[in-house]
């Protein structure tokens, strides 16, 4: 393992102050590699199923909509340009959240599995989350754990009011509710998800492979 004093100099003070101490240092780089790919996994699939929802809208309408400059590139490199907060707005805008996961999935969808704290429904029990609203809350839980991750920041810091990753949605009534990923839970939720869309994407990309001998 790694020495203070060269951990200071290979990383800098600064970076390392974000932290509790060296190990959780260590361990949020772990954590995001084990992480990292799935989420990887998760950016595909979702930019290339809502592209399909969209086209039955327009077939054209990610050129609309992104404008012209784009006329030498491919319809998947226009797809593949696109950050995974423009999919994020794209959901939003255009209202189409439930077709996006199985209606099973949404309903069996308990936020409260990735901190104790979060609530299923708004201030009353009478105003329990659609899955609407499930679904903006998982792409917005994805799109800042993705950020997060992808700028290596450090997914274990805390706020004084609970986790750092957090999220807020308003229903019609203009009622608030956050929803929160707990450090510990990061890795659930990233598994759910995948396996929302199929289980047996939790092993993809996770077979190791013997190293092929260089030439």
């Amino acid at each position: 393992m790694l020495n203070e004093t060269d951990c200071i100099d290979l990383f800098s003070q600064d970076r390392l102050n974000a932290y509790s101490d060296l190990q959780e240092h260590e361990d949020n780089f772990a954590l995001i590699g084990d992480i990292s790919y799935k989420i990887g996994i998760l950016e595909i699939i979702l930019h290339n199923k809502i592209h399909r929802i969209m086209l039955n809208h327009n077939p054209k309408w990610l050129t609309l909509l992104i404008g012209g400059g784009f006329e030498n590139l491919s319809q998947n490199e226009l797809i593949s340009k696109q950050s995974f907060g423009f999919w994020v707005k794209v959901v939003e805008h255009f209202k189409i959240h439930n077709k996006i996961f199985d209606k099973n999935f949404l309903d069996n969808l308990d936020f409260k599995t990735y901190y104790k704290h979060n609530k299923n429904s708004f201030s009353s029990n009478h105003n329990r989350l659609l899955r609407h609203h499930k679904v903006s809350v998982i792409m917005k839980l994805l799109h800042l754990l993705r950020n997060r991750a992808f700028h290596f920041e450090n997914l274990y810091k805390m706020n004084k009011n609970g986790p750092r990753l957090s999220v807020t949605i308003c229903n019609v009534k203009n009622e608030k509710l956050v929803v929160s990923l707990h450090p510990k839970r990061i890795i659930y939720f990233v598994n759910d998800i995948l396996g929302g869309f199929n289980q047996d994407l939790l092993d993809y990309g996770s077979k190791k492979h013997p190293k092929k001998e260089i030439p």
